[in-house]
């Protein structure tokens, strides 16, 4: 009988060595913004992101879809234990401005009756929502971030 660990070490190991090389270099996106926001003031992290994605860019797209690359990051996030809607919007800008895309990194805030105030952020290509999406996302007021997403 097999069991939960090693199916999922079967699915990794039967992944394409693009899909594994994606997928763990999310795993320690998500480690390191995770200890990032954790230890340095926000604007700082901020920078260290809008750095690495004008630095960091493959000149053509590549051939994995957005989607794919985001699902991998999602997958990746489960794994990673405290990870965070912003740590995860992190990895994703970095990761998918890295393989070609223009991802849109968003910040809100809202204010709950019964839950107070909350800060959610997420990642669009274009309409989509490819990372942290929420059912009720239309609630929450966007924060500008116009050095994280150069038009």
């Amino acid at each position: 009988m097999k069991t939960r660990s090693m199916l999922n070490a079967f699915r990794f190991f039967s992944l394409p060595n693009k899909e594994k090389s994606i997928f763990l270099r999310a795993c320690y996106l998500l480690v390191y913004y995770r200890l990032q926001i954790k230890r340095r003031p926000i604007k700082s992290v901020f920078r260290k992101v809008e750095l690495k994605t004008q630095q960091n860019t493959i000149q053509q797209a590549s051939d994995l879809s957005a989607l794919r690359i985001s699902q991998l990051i999602t997958t990746a996030s489960k794994y990673i234990p405290r990870s965070t809607c912003l740590s995860t919007a992190l990895a994703g800008k970095v990761l998918l401005t890295h393989y070609g895309y223009q991802p849109i990194l968003h910040i809100g805030v809202a204010k709950d009756t019964e839950v107070g105030f909350e800060a959610h952020a997420w990642v669009t290509l274009g309409e989509e929502v490819l990372l942290c999406q929420l059912p009720d996302i239309g609630k929450y007021v966007k924060m500008p971030l116009e050095k994280l997403n150069p038009q």
